[in-house]
C-alpha cells in the first residue's frame, strides 16, 4: 500500500510499478493518509512528513488488524523521543503512550546530506512492532493520566509520580 496526496503522483507511482511481479499486491491511495481508511497491510515503511510524525504512528498504531512491523523514518529529535527510557531527558508522553503499545528500536541515523536539498534536521529510521495482543485500555483515559503527569513532572517527586502511575495503572485495564 503506499498513500499520495496529489493525483499526478499517485498515478506516476502506479505507471513506475505497472511491470513489477509485485504489481498486484500493491494498493495506492489518494488521499490524505490521516483521513482514509487504511486496508489490512503487514508492513509499512514511510519516509514520514515530519508535520504528521506523531498523528501517523498513533493511527499506525490503531490500526486492526495488526501489522507485523513499521520501518519509519522520522526528524531525528522525533526519533528519539519515541525510543526514549524513563531516565533520558527526553522521555515524554510521546516514549509513554507509543511504547505502551509497541516495542520502538533505533535502526539507523540518516545525516542531512542524504537529501537534495538538505533540510535543516538529521533524520532517524526506527522499527515499530506492536505489542499483540494490546493492552486493554482506554486510551483517552490513559492519555488523560499521563498528560497530567508530565505536565507536572518538575514540581512533583519522580518517585511519587511513579507509585501513583502504578497504582492508577490498575484503573484504566479493563478486567
Amino acid at each position: 500500500m503506499a498513500a499520495e496526496t496529489k493525483e499526478k503522483r499517485a498515478y506516476s507511482k502506479q505507471l513506475t510499478h505497472s511491470h513489477s511481479p509485485h504489481q498486484r499486491k500493491l494498493q495506492i491511495i489518494c488521499g490524505d493518509f490521516l483521513k482514509v481508511d487504511l486496508p489490512y497491510f503487514d508492513l509499512c515503511i514511510s519516509n514520514t512528513p515530519y508535520q504528521i510524525s506523531s498523528p501517523l504512528t498513533f493511527k499506525l498504531l490503531r490500526h486492526r488488524p495488526m501489522f507485523r512491523a513499521a520501518y519509519l523514518m522520522f526528524q531525528r529529535e522525533f526519533a528519539m523521543r519515541l525510543v526514549a527510557k524513563p531516565a533520558d531527558s527526553l522521555y515524554c508522553r510521546l516514549s509513554v503512550n507509543a511504547q505502551l503499545f509497541s516495542k520502538i528500536t533505533h535502526v539507523l541515523k540518516v545525516g542531512r546530506g542524504s537529501f537534495r536539498p538538505p533540510p535543516m534536521v538529521d533524520s532517524s529510521v526506527v522499527r515499530i512492532e506492536p505489542i499483540q495482543p494490546p493492552p486493554p485500555i482506554q486510551f483517552d483515559e490513559w492519555d488523560g493520566l499521563i498528560r497530567i503527569i508530565f505536565l507536572r513532572k518538575n514540581k512533583v517527586s519522580t518517585l511519587i509520580d511513579v507509585m501513583r502511575l502504578c497504582r492508577l495503572t490498575r484503573l484504566f485495564f479493563r478486567r
